[in-house]
Formats: structure tokens, sequence, C-alpha cells
């Protein structure tokens, strides 16, 4: 009788445990009712581009040096997750995929070396999104799908070959990569959405009548990517099913329906007149509505010149704000979502018709300038005002070299840039209170203290020194005592863990 009681006591940890660990819509971001949902509960955030944690550490393991906690870029990585944690975000954005630079001659390689792949391509991944679970911070998630242009075939693919034709190579790597990718991380809680690449719709209708790109490669129409879209949103949710699935795209060009209606011919043709707003707002449509996503996702940035006009109806010029693309969307049925966003720098001193340069503009975050400070609160000011709900700003805390060393570099952090940072702080929290989100649903002390990260368990500070006890689902003792940051874990197996004598937490090791 005594054994039949422990057998029906670890019956139910199997069956609890796998109900905890089972992702619900609730622990990924979701569309209910034309607004964003997340923990259950409407959601709002002006969130952070973390974008290069991903970058740096396949940096790190192409350099052979490997991602342990010691690791010096480890632990700028952390240290950056822990300020915006701390600062009250929940979500960032992140590059899912290496820099394209990078891709053909150090990623592929790797991945199509079946020995060397986990090690050099889902370390990388693996660390980023760990790094963001200890935290509880949950990540968009770049596939940079526009990467897989397979040139090595013969004849040679192109761009358009991989949008336009579902049949080349380059469709055919880039689905074997998101297949197993998805499959891979589909169960993680770091990741709040997938988004397909980044700012493709830039790369439709280029150059009037050729569309043939300067490089010589040929560039797909705003139809042809359209259709792209929906065949890989289709591919992910076929995999993942629970997870939304965002575009990346930057906002069209002012004229980008004027440049779909033009004929393809040997010449390059003038370039049409801008869009009339529901010329505009079609293209919108065309390429978000009934093609598998459920938001609008754009990059816009603000600057002193004038910039993203069109036409209103009557034909007179219209400059679209972040309030009124969000406008737009709304008028479409689905919300809008900025996956990059900030004040823009002037970067090109010498272009003043672009940039309407003048002594009020600012040039560098550095020493947080009056002008820059203006300039800031303007765009936080404007985030707020605009209706839109999931805003992330670029960008945070960035390590690249090139990043380090450009005085007029774009990224703001808690140390360097207090004064900035604490303005996009301020107005994360009026944007919640805008929509009356008050109460955020915050992990537990339990979760904050005690996570499962790359087969390690792991514990706070708080835990070192008491007494805490892991068994399997088997009744078997693991661990009693607690003298470091975390144990590792040679088993694929259900965790009950009881610290001080009081159940706690129980985890699948698997996940």
């Amino acid at each position: 009788m005594k054994n039949m009681k422990k057998i029906t006591f670890y019956f139910f940890i199997l069956i609890y445990s796998g109900y905890l660990n089972a992702l619900t819509k609730n622990d990924v971001l979701s569309v209910q009712n034309g607004i964003y949902y997340l923990d259950g509960a409407p959601f709002a955030e002006i969130g952070w581009n973390k974008f290069d944690i991903n970058w740096l550490f396949f940096a790190e393991v192409y350099a052979n040096r490997t991602l342990t906690d010691n690791n010096s870029m480890v632990v700028k990585q952390r240290n950056s997750m822990r300020e915006l944690s701390e600062a009250g975000f929940k979500t960032i954005r992140f590059f899912g995929m290496v820099h394209p630079s990078d891709f053909q001659e150090k990623w592929l390689p790797n991945w199509n070396n079946t020995n060397q792949r986990n090690a050099k391509c889902n370390a990388p991944m693996d660390k980023a999104i760990a790094i963001c679970e200890e935290f509880n911070i949950r990540a968009v998630i770049s596939l940079m799908a526009d990467n897989f242009v397979n040139t090595s075939v013969v004849p040679a693919e192109d761009y358009k070959d991989l949008i336009a034709n579902r049949n080349s190579q380059s469709r055919k790597d880039l689905y074997a990569y998101l297949d197993y990718v998805i499959t891979r991380y589909k169960d993680r809680k770091g990741v709040l959405a997938w988004e397909v690449s980044n700012e493709m719709t830039l790369d439709v209708d280029i150059n009037p009548g050729t569309r043939i790109a300067s490089n010589g490669e040929r560039r797909p129409t705003a139809a042809e990517l359209s259709q792209f879209y929906k065949d890989v949103c289709a591919r992910i949710k076929g995999i993942d099913n629970l997870r939304m699935v965002t575009s990346g795209g930057s906002v069209l060009r002012e004229m980008a329906y004027g440049l779909s209606q033009l004929p393809q011919t040997e010449t390059v043709s003038p370039w049409p007149a801008r869009d009339t707003y529901n010329q505009h707002k079609s293209m919108y449509s065309m390429l978000y509505v009934n093609t598998g996503f459920e938001n609008v996702d754009i990059h816009f940035y603000t600057k002193k010149a004038p910039n993203y006009q069109i036409l209103n109806n009557n034909g007179q010029p219209l400059q679209l704000t972040a309030k009124g693309y969000n406008d737009m969307m709304t008028s479409l049925g689905v919300p809008l979502m900025i996956g990059e966003y900030g004040a823009l720098p002037k970067v090109d001193k010498t272009n003043k018709m672009y940039w309407l340069t003048g002594d009020d503009w600012f040039t560098t975050f550095e020493n947080e300038t009056d002008t820059a400070q203006m300039y800031v609160q303007e765009a936080c000011d404007n985030a707020v005002n605009s209706g839109c709900r999931l805003i992330y700003w670029w960008c945070y805390d960035s390590h690249r070299p090139q990043d380090q060393n450009d005085r007029e570099r774009m990224d703001l952090d808690k140390v360097r840039t207090p004064i900035l940072f604490q303005k996009v702080v301020d107005a994360n929290r009026r944007l919640k209170q805008k929509f009356n989100i008050t109460s955020i649903n915050e992990p537990s002390i339990q979760d904050r203290k005690l996570w499962f990260s790359d087969g390690k368990l792991c514990f706070s500070s708080d835990y070192i020194g008491k007494y805490c006890r892991v068994y399997n689902a088997q009744g078997v003792l693991l661990q009693q005592f607690i003298s470091a940051n975390s144990i590792e874990l040679k088993y694929d197996s259900l965790l009950l863990v009881k610290v001080e004598d009081k159940t706690i937490k129980i985890f699948n090791s698997k996940i």
C-alpha cells in the first residue's frame, strides 16, 4: 500500500509537470479583437532591438571560444538583459540568423557540416534564447530568410529565384532551414514571435522598368513578395501554429503602388509620382492581408527632414507619421507593430537636401546633448501618442566593434546614456498607462530565482548555501545542497525541486 501511494504520487507529478510545461497561447504574442495579448491580458510595450546578441555569439564560436558563463561576451549580454528586465521590459527583437556578410563564407559551411552545426550554428541561438528566458524576456526572432540565395547551382540563382520560384534550390534551402529551426525552438518560452526577414519590402520593384538592381541581380515585384510571404507563413505555421509570424518589413516606398504598376521593359523608366493614400493603403493590404500575417510590421524612424510623404486622395502632400501608419492599419483591420523605431541621428553631413541640416539637429547620442535629448523626447512622445501598442526602439547596448568605435552610434544604454535610456523607460510606462495596462503579470518569486537552461538547473544567489532537493520522476534524489549557481544534469527527465522541504517547482528538463 505504501509503495502504491508512492507510485501514484510520481504519476501525478508526471501528468502535472507536462501540463505546466506545455506552452499555450498565453505564452506567446497573439492578436485578439485587433489588439495584442500576452500572458492572458492585453499587452503594449515600447521594447528594444537587442539585434546583435546572436551575431556576437556566432563570432565567439566561430573564433573557437565556447559560450560559457565566464565568456566575456556572454557576461556582457547577460548584463544588458538584466538591465532591460530590471527596467520593466518584457520583450525584445533580435536577428536569429547571421549578418548577410557572414552567411556564405562563415555560417553556411558550418550549417552544411553536420559535425559542426551544433557547435557553430545552434549554440549561439541556444544561448541567446536561454538568456532571454533567464530574465523572463521573450523575443521576436528574425529568421532573415533573404540570406538563402543559392549561387552555387548551375545556372546560379539570384534573389528573384528565392522569392518568385517555389521550385528553386534557394527556396528548398530556406524551407529546410525553417523546418529545422522552428522545430528546434517552438517549445521555448523565450520565443515571442517569428519574423520572416528584415526589410524585404525595400527589395521589390527596384529600378522602374527593368527591375534589375545595380549589382545586376533581378529583383521581384511586390506581388511576388506577397505570394512569398504567404508561402513562408504557411511553412512556419505548419510547424508552429501557436505563434504569430511577422514580416520584418520596412515602410513601403512613397511611390510603391506606382512602381508596382510599371510594365517591365528593357529600359529604366522614370520614377512615378507618389502614391495617393488609397493607392498606398492598397499595397499594404496586398502584402499583409490574407498572407498569413496577423499584423503589419514596419520600420519607422523620426528625423528632422519631412519624410514618408505621399499624397492625400485630392493630390495634396501628406506626411505619414507613426500615428498615420497606425490609423491606416487600423482601417485595414490589423494592428501595427513598429519593429524598428527611434530618433535617427544625422549620418550624412553632406546631403543637406535630404537631412535639412541645421543647428538644432543632432549627430550623436554621445554626451546626451540638449538636441539629442529634445529629439529623443519627441520620438518618445510620438510613440506614446501614435496609438501603436508594440514598438521596438533601435537599439540597446550594441557590442559590435564597428558600433563601439563609431562616435555617431545609435544605441542607448543605462550606463553610457542614462538620460536618454530613462526617456524610453518612461515612455514605455506611459504607453502602458495609456491603454490601462496597470497590472503586468510578473514572474513568481520562484520563476525569478530558479530556471532550467542549457542542460543546467540554475539558481539565483538567494539559494546558495540552502538545502535544495532535486528529484527525478522516479523519486531518485539527484542533488540536495546548493553550493553554486547551477547544477549540470545528465538526465532527460522530469524534475521535482524542493527547497527546505517545500515543493517550489516542477520542470521538464527536455524543454
